[in-house]
């Protein structure tokens, strides 16, 4: 599996060989993947859903995803993020400047 997927982005570059359940449109698949996450290592809930979040702009780019799935697992990405921040397993950085 992992050298089927290193060859597909040596061969089409990174955002042409992503695949998963956000470009399959599986937000079954992810919802599991938050629950364990979220029982398991809380602390990455907030990379998790900001790497997700990104993977969802490029489905909706490259039309793998419909706009009303990309609005539901953005819903569902956003939920698990405010809850990270509010439990505080995600953290402000003041030293990380948002691109403006």
């Amino acid at each position: 599996l992992t050298r089927r997927t290193l060859d597909n982005v040596e061969a089409k570059g990174a955002r042409e060989a992503a695949t998963g359940p956000i470009m399959r449109g599986d937000t079954g698949t992810m919802r599991g993947h938050l629950a364990a996450l979220a029982t398991r290592t809380p602390e990455i809930i907030g990379l998790y859903c900001q790497a997700s979040l990104a993977m969802v702009d490029l489905a909706q780019e490259r039309r793998a995803i419909n706009p009303e799935q990309a609005k539901d697992m953005r819903r569902l990405l956003h939920s698990y993020l405010a809850t990270a921040i509010n439990n505080g397993s995600v953290r402000e950085r003041p030293d990380v400047v948002a691109p403006v």
